[in-house]
């Protein structure tokens, strides 16, 4: 973990007088604390846990520089085209958003088009402390940059006393990123849904160094977020919390048929699921087709910091040799079948099979997911 070792010998009087006088005991805040993180090196998370892709589609009229939230208040006070003015596009009344839940799976409606919802959710990560590293209105796709949640430092004596002055003596060891993915509602005209999906970094020691590697994703966290998202789309807290609480239960249902995953599920609640599911994954959506029932995903082989920590994909024939580190496209196929249940089935990205070794594996990575 980076340490500023210029500020030791300063604080070293302190420490022992304070460690002589009473012991130190961590205590951990589990509070989310993301606005007030610092500035972090991009260095700092490894190219080799970002799941994003560095050729990322190209938005006509998009600009990096609003991916920050002072460059995107510059750009709707100029009122450029395709903006949208934060004031006059509240969502003011508490019974727009409402918690939809199946299985595991929770997302929001909002009675709201995309085109009003998605500037309040930008706006939403901004103010949250979080720079956005995907921004692309056209797919549906807003991803956040790594950041550390402040909270996640230990609270003992020492950061205790001396935290308010110095405070970035400390840093997190943890690192988060959120994907949020909207939808036009399939049933509703003029509603959206929205999609939130999480995922960690975290350092672990390797010898006399640290380094970064994956850590499970947090459900607790995703269901947080989407309170404070309700919260900001216009819900009190006491009513974000009701919403979570009376979101009913239904629980999901697949099964593996050789190169086919079978979902007991309509079309439309096994696309959400499916959605999710990528998400989760670390498939990068990188377009969809609800009509077609079609996901157009890419994966890249993932870098990891031991030989037995290598990404689900790395173990097949399929992909060893020169090929191996290469991002890879597929179509995930989803076709309404027999008894109100869903099809799912995986494609190259010429929608041709391939072959089953991949196939089975891929979908065995959704099952996990879908149960």
């Amino acid at each position: 973990m980076k340490k500023n070792h210029w500020l030791m010998p300063l604080l070293g009087s302190f420490l022992v007088l304070t460690l002589t006088a009473c012991g130190i005991t961590e205590k951990y805040d589990r509070r989310i604390e993301y606005k007030k993180s610092h500035d972090i090196n991009q260095l700092e998370i490894p190219p080799d846990l970002d799941a994003s892709m560095e050729d990322e589609l190209v938005i006509p009229g998009g600009s990096k520089r609003n991916n920050t939230l002072t460059g995107y208040e510059k750009n709707q006070a100029k009122g450029r085209p395709g903006s949208h003015n934060m004031k006059k596009k509240v969502l003011p009344i508490a019974d727009t958003v409402q918690v939809l839940r199946d299985g595991n799976s929770r997302w929001l409606r909002v009675k709201a088009p995309v085109d009003e919802v998605w500037p309040k959710v930008k706006t939403f990560w901004l103010e949250a402390g979080f720079l956005l590293k995907r921004d692309h209105k056209q797919v549906g796709i807003m991803e956040t940059e790594w950041t550390e949640n402040r909270a996640d430092i230990p609270q003992d004596l020492v950061r205790r006393t001396l935290g308010k002055a110095l405070d970035f003596f400390w840093e997190a060891y943890t690192r988060d990123k959120f994907r949020t993915r909207l939808e036009h509602a399939p049933d509703n005209q003029g509603q959206t849904e929205i999609f939130l999906t999480h995922r960690g970094a975290e350092q672990v020691s390797q010898g006399e160094n640290f380094v970064w590697q994956y850590r499970p994703t947090d459900p607790e966290l995703e269901v947080e977020m989407l309170n404070r998202m309700m919260v900001y789309l216009g819900l009190s807290e006491e009513q974000a919390v009701a919403q979570q609480a009376k979101a009913q239960v239904q629980e999901a249902s697949a099964v593996l048929e050789q190169q086919t995953l079978r979902v007991r599920k309509n079309f439309m609640q096994s696309w959400r699921l499916t959605g999710l599911a990528l998400d989760r994954s670390g498939f990068s959506v990188e377009d969809r087709n609800r009509a077609k029932g079609l996901y157009y995903v890419r994966y890249v082989p993932q870098k990891t910091v031991a030989d037995n920590d290598k990404g689900w994909l790395d173990s097949l024939a399929f992909w060893r040799g020169d090929e191996a580190d290469k991002a890879r496209d597929f179509q995930i196929k989803l076709d309404e079948a027999s008894n109100n249940t869903t099809q799912i089935s995986v494609l190259d990205e010429n929608g041709k099979a391939v072959p089953e070794a991949v196939s089975v594996q891929i979908l065995q990575v959704l099952l996990e997911q879908l149960r």
